[in-house]
């Protein structure tokens, strides 16, 4: 009889957690090595305004919900060292701004402006609450 991982087990891929562990935290380092050589170089993003809200807020996000969320999404939810409603929130937080910047592209692509807040809130609801309700569904199996 097989049985299920285990917290022992590590994650479901077979890679041990310091293996991942350290993946996120070379994630991470290499988007904050990334915005400090923008900012110390003083380079020019030709992005039109109404990107920089979503691009920092998904990358603050990400180095945020990554380490924890990450970590948990591998295991299936059987980790026990991180409440799971800060990980349910910090991924339906970053599913809202996903959603948000998609928007913010579509209307770009499409017609050269921003998106309209009703479309951009929309966006952000549905994407959030899809990456919510599927979280929370990795996290009870």
């Amino acid at each position: 009889m097989q049985r299920g991982p285990t917290l022992a087990d590590g994650p479901r891929d077979g890679l041990p957690v310091e293996v991942v562990r350290l993946r996120q935290g070379a994630v991470v380092a290499g988007l904050l090595a990334l915005l400090t050589a923008v900012q110390s170089l003083e380079y020019e993003v030709h992005l039109p305004g109404w990107f920089d809200a979503p691009v920092i807020l998904l990358s603050a996000l990400l180095a945020v919900v990554l380490p924890t969320g990450g970590v948990r999404m591998l295991r299936g939810g059987e980790q026990r060292t991180t409440p799971v409603l800060f990980d349910l929130a910090g991924l339906a937080l970053l599913g809202g701004v996903l959603g948000w910047l998609l928007m913010t592209v579509a209307f770009y692509l499409y017609d050269r402006h921003a998106a309209p807040v009703p479309w951009s809130l929309a966006a952000a609801a549905v994407c959030s609450s899809a990456v919510g309700l599927s979280g929370r569904a990795r996290f009870r199996k």
